[in-house]
């Protein structure tokens, strides 16, 4: 079957609008002409008026699932009477939005980010969207020149604008010549990706393309994107001996002296003190006894403590109740004993015979005397983060008598969580922030408020960011007067020389000067 060209179908089209740049246009048409006739799923974010969908039924006629997103509720108007698009309103980057568009498909082929273009919202587009890739898959943003603007999170010198984030997934790919202990979710940490892209996911970006205004990333299999051997052909070695280097792989040398292979996640991180990035935090167990000289206060001789990383990973912690209780009557929780961004899966009581005694509603009315902690969400469906904000975060498990009672030496208080440093999860709060405050977006129901206290010191450490870009920019601006004057100076010097080449000439040929 003789295939057409995008820019055909397109000139062809009168159904909904669709609207597009030319280069979008030659662009897909050279990533997608090999897979046009092949069963594809697609999910396209911000579709608009509906028009782009129609035209890639066309151009994928053997299309499995066509899928669309777009915020504007409007959108609602549009039907379509092909059986393979399926329209889903709402938020992409909320939990609820993408779990109704995994019931849909729960893997993609290709994913199109023609969405907000803030720079916020493409990253967790990213994150949220390119774990569910198929091997071979692509992911593309568009309007990327928006990148470049300050309406849109962005500028040629914000250190967190979506092109500075997939230039750095560029480096992303050559992780394993890196020469440092520095893992890919620490460098990409400012960022604000969310848990879901992880190290593994990281490592089956295969491949990171620009082109103007659009960036194209390749989903491969880690294997296949490591350097791999080195592979050496011929017999005759006239120059260098390198045959005996068949089959050795590349072993890159520590960069650990290398200031300038540290000091770039250092400058991004530089705003938010953050002692938990680097060292272990503890979740420490208090708890109340009744004795026969009455209720004993939490103290350290009345607790159980275990050490975890804020790496970005899902952990499980187990924190085992010792001999030493006697009898229950109140848990305390210390989550960190530093300032970190916890994201609460689960929390259940095992008692010593593994029967589980008592498990989390999932809602804050579990927890009580909440201190240097606050909670934040994305929708109803999603899990809570804890927020731990002082040197001593802590709260009460408000447990039922019975479960109280039934502790004993032995149990196990579990909690599923993936911890971070704490500046990782704040862009996303922020990005929550500018959203609730823009009326031009109609916010869904239930959409999340921040928790009290949270809000003010979201608003210091933005304002701090904010200061330290400015910084970066005014440090940028410095350096490209300093670069402009260096080629001046050069310029003028070169001028100089021609000009005393010129003159040396000139005495010469005046025949009142004999050569040297």
């Amino acid at each position: 079957m003789p295939s057409i060209s995008l820019k055909e179908l397109y000139t062809a089209h009168e159904g909904f609008v669709s609207d597009k740049w030319s280069i979008c246009l030659s662009e897909y048409d050279r990533v997608f002409r090999p897979r046009q006739q092949e069963p594809v799923s697609l999910l396209e974010v911000g579709i608009q008026n509906g028009g782009s969908l129609q035209i890639w039924e066309k151009y994928f006629p053997a299309a499995i699932r066509l899928v669309g997103c777009d915020i504007n509720p409007n959108c609602e108007r549009l039907s379509y009477s092909s059986e393979k698009i399926n329209l889903v309103i709402g938020d992409i980057n909320l939990p609820e939005t993408l779990s109704r568009i995994f019931s849909i498909a729960s893997c993609f082929d290709i994913v199109i980010d023609d969405g907000s273009h803030t720079s916020c919202d493409i990253i967790q587009t990213f994150s949220n969207l390119f774990p569910y890739l198929n091997q071979g898959g692509l992911f593309i943003a568009e309007d990327l020149h928006c990148s470049y603007w300050e309406n849109y999170q962005g500028g040629l010198h914000h250190p967190r604008s979506s092109m500075a984030f997939f230039k750095t997934l560029t480096d992303i790919l050559n992780v394993e010549h890196w020469g440092t202990a520095l893992s890919r979710i620490e460098l990409l940490q400012p960022f604000g990706i969310n848990a879901a892209l992880g190290e593994a996911v990281l490592a089956e970006i295969h491949s990171v393309e620009f082109v103007n205004s659009m960036c194209i990333v390749t989903k491969r299999s880690a294997e296949e994107n490591r350097l791999g051997q080195r592979q050496i052909a011929g017999q005759e070695e006239r120059v260098l001996p390198i045959r005996h280097l068949q089959g050795s792989e590349s072993s890159a040398p520590s960069q650990k002296g290398n200031r300038f292979s540290h000091s770039e996640p250092s400058a991004h991180c530089q705003p938010v003190a953050d002692t938990a990035s680097r060292s272990a935090l503890e979740a420490r167990l208090y708890w109340h006894e009744k004795r026969p000289e009455g209720v004993l206060d939490y103290c350290e001789s009345f607790s159980s403590s275990v050490d975890y990383p804020a790496n970005g990973l899902p952990q499980e912690l187990a924190i085992v109740v010792p001999d030493t209780l006697v009898s229950a009557c109140g848990l305390r929780l210390d989550i960190a004993n530093a300032q970190a961004a916890i994201v609460l899966h689960d929390l259940w009581i095992v008692g010593a015979d593994g029967e589980a005694l008592w498990r989390w509603s999932g809602h804050e009315d579990a927890f009580a005397n909440l201190a240097g902690v606050a909670f934040f969400r994305e929708g109803e469906d999603a899990p809570y983060t804890l927020f731990a904000l002082g040197d001593d975060p802590q709260f009460d498990l408000a447990l039922p008598e019975k479960v109280l009672a039934a502790i004993r030496p032995g149990c196990t208080l579990r909690l599923d969580i993936t911890p971070f440093p704490l500046i990782c999860q704040l862009p996303q709060v922020f990005a929550h922030i500018a959203a609730m405050s823009r009326p031009d977006v109609a916010m869904e129901p239930g959409f999340p408020v921040l928790t009290s206290g949270l809000e003010e010191i979201a608003a210091l450490l933005q304002a701090r960011l904010e200061q330290k870009d400015q910084q970066i920019a005014t440090l940028n601006g410095q350096i490209r007067t300093l670069e402009t004057a260096r080629h001046q100076a050069n310029e003028q010097l070169l001028r100089a020389e021609s000009q005393l080449e010129l003159l040396k000439e000139l005495l010469l040929s005046s025949d009142r000067i004999e050569p040297l």
